[in-house]
């Protein structure tokens, strides 16, 4: 037995994809509001498969779509991949020392040798909104439910975007780590992520 996890809102006839370390935080609380659900799918050996949604929709980092579903439309949320790929690895670093820009850079080589699919982002996804997380008021504006809604018109929206809610443990020279290796490596394994999101190298 597998399961599938995505995230959709009736209301609104959207899927949510959200990549790790792309403020998935914020926009769960978000979109939460337009009744985004978290829908999973238990599928058995026959292929045949139950489905329950959870209305406290969690940051669920999966990519899965309905295959059912054809032209669906996708609101993903973004970051600039060197600031994503630097974050998931200073998240997930448990060692009681800091880590150095050649442990980072092991880190990008095996994430790409495993081809980590929390990393990567399929070709197939096609968004009609993406949440960038330097731009995320004015990315948010873009989309026509959130624009129109009493979040946005009370304020609320806009001040609660302008708190940070996570932080980095780990207190780091950013420059130190991205030097020009680990940002090669980077952009020749993630060039699609650059393209999709707009992203200069």
């Amino acid at each position: 037995m597998k399961w599938e996890n995505f995230i959709y809102s009736k209301t609104q006839d959207f899927y949510l994809i959200l990549p790790m370390k792309t403020g998935t935080v914020t926009a769960s609380w978000i979109f939460t509001y337009f009744d985004f659900q978290t829908y999973t799918r238990n599928f058995g050996s026959n292929g045949n498969y139950t489905e329950f949604a959870n209305p406290a929709m969690s940051a669920v980092h999966s990519f899965y779509l309905p295959q059912e579903v054809t032209n669906p439309k996708i609101i993903i949320t973004a970051r600039n991949p060197y600031d994503r790929i630097l974050s998931r690895f200073l998240f997930t670093w448990t060692k009681n020392y800091l880590p150095n820009p050649k442990d980072f850079e092991n880190h990008i080589i095996k994430s790409i040798e495993i081809n980590n699919p929390m990393d990567k982002i399929p070709d197939n996804i096609k968004p009609e909104y993406i949440v960038r997380l330097e731009n995320l008021y004015e990315d948010y504006m873009k989309i026509h439910f959130i624009q129109s809604s009493n979040l946005t018109k009370s304020g609320i929206l806009k001040d609660f975007l302008e708190k940070k809610i996570n932080e980095n443990r780990l207190k780091i020279d950013r420059n130190e780590f991205l030097t020009q290796v680990n940002k090669e490596l980077i952009y020749s394994s993630f060039k699609n992520q650059f393209e999709l999101f707009g992203y200069e190298k």
